[in-house]
């Protein structure tokens, strides 16, 4: 559709934008920096499975390889980018050119409740429910796990 005109940009996950890039020509392709946009993904449990001594250590083992892998996905990523392709049915050597525009950070966002907050205010009026204040949402946190995997990978 960019090599024949019928749009004029695309803004869409990898390896979308790589193929845009790739119809063009590198000459003929203007690239802006991920500077905006980011995605944050998170992982849910309950309050019962942290209280439960056995669960939170397989949860906290869970974060730690998460931690792990985003180490060797940064540092090495010759050894993860052929699977992570076959996982996503996608051309490794597509993948491997989109690979650097990925960040893999297994953190805490410092601004989580904010973003949190912006999106629950969308959440709440498609459900038709008061939006969840900040002090409710941040009992929805839990930065201890995070911590202890981090102590654990020290380990």
């Amino acid at each position: 559709m960019l090599r024949r005109g019928a749009i004029d940009a695309i803004g869409m996950w990898e390896p979308s934008v790589q193929l845009g890039i790739e119809a063009l020509g590198p000459d003929d392709a203007v690239v802006f920096e991920q500077t905006v946009y980011r995605e944050i993904y998170g992982l849910a449990t309950t309050a019962e499975k942290l209280a439960d001594p056995a669960k939170r250590k397989e949860i906290v083992a869970f974060v730690a390889a998460l931690v792990k892998a985003e180490d060797v996905f940064r540092t090495d990523p010759d050894k993860v980018v052929a699977r992570a392709a076959a996982a996503v049915k996608t051309n490794a050597t597509l993948f491997r050119e989109v690979w650097p525009v990925h960040r893999w950070t297994a953190r805490n966002p410092l601004d989580i409740v904010d973003v949190m907050l912006e999106e629950d205010k969308y959440v709440a009026r498609a459900d038709r429910r008061t939006a969840m204040s900040r002090d409710v949402l941040e009992t929805l946190v839990d930065r201890t796990l995070l911590a202890d995997a981090l102590q654990l990978g020290e380990k």
